[in-house]
C-alpha cells in the first residue's frame, strides 16, 4: 500500500527510458542543465552589455539629462541586446520551442540576473541591501525591473516570431 501511494507523488513519465523521459508537460528531464547553461550564458551577457550600458548612463548621460532620461534612453538599447541574446542562446542551447522551457529559462534568468545586481551593489558598489532594495521604489527603479521583466520573457516571446524555412 505504501509503494502505492508513493508511486503517485512520482512525476508521470512518457518513457521507459530515463534520458528520453518526459513529463506530462513536454519537458525532457534531461533537459534541465541545458535550461540552466541557457539562462546563465543569457543572464551573464546581458549583465555585461548592462554594466557597459550602464556606466555610459551614469558616467554621461545622467549628467546631462538626469538620471529618469538617462534611464529611458537605456532601456530600448538593454532590451535589444536581450533580445538579440535571447535568441542566439535559446537557438545554440538548443532550448525546445514550447512554452514551459522557455519559461523557466526566463525565470532561472532572471533570478541571476538579480542575484548579480545585488552581489555588484553590496560588493562594488557598497550598497546596503535597504538601498539596493529602495532604488526600485524610484521611478528609475521601477522602470528598470519592467525592463527587467520583459527581459525574463524573451525567451518565450521569440515562440511567437514567424519559423523561417
Amino acid at each position: 500500500m505504501l509503494q502505492r501511494a508513493n508511486a503517485d507523488f512520482r512525476p508521470a513519465l512518457t518513457s521507459a527510458d530515463p534520458r528520453l523521459a518526459t513529463r506530462k508537460s513536454g519537458l525532457k528531464i534531461d533537459a534541465m542543465p541545458r535550461l540552466l547553461s541557457a539562462a546563465l550564458v543569457y543572464a551573464i551577457t546581458v549583465f555585461a552589455i548592462g554594466f557597459i550600458l550602464g556606466a555610459f548612463r551614469v558616467l554621461v548621460l545622467a549628467p546631462r539629462f538626469g538620471p529618469l532620461a538617462s534611464v529611458l534612453v537605456e532601456l530600448p538599447l538593454i532590451l535589444a541586446a536581450s533580445l538579440f541574446v535571447a535568441g542566439r542562446v535559446v537557438n545554440s542551447r538548443q532550448v525546445p520551442a514550447k512554452m514551459l522551457p522557455r519559461l523557466l529559462l526566463g525565470l532561472l534568468a532572471l533570478t541571476v540576473l538579480l542575484a548579480l545586481e545585488l552581489t555588484f551593489s553590496l560588493g562594488l558598489f557598497g550598497n546596503t541591501l535597504d538601498q539596493f532594495l529602495a532604488h526600485f521604489r524610484t521611478p528609475e527603479g521601477m522602470i528598470g525591473l519592467c525592463g527587467q521583466l520583459i527581459f525574463a520573457g524573451f525567451p518565450a516571446l521569440l515562440l511567437l516570431k514567424p519559423r523561417r524555412h
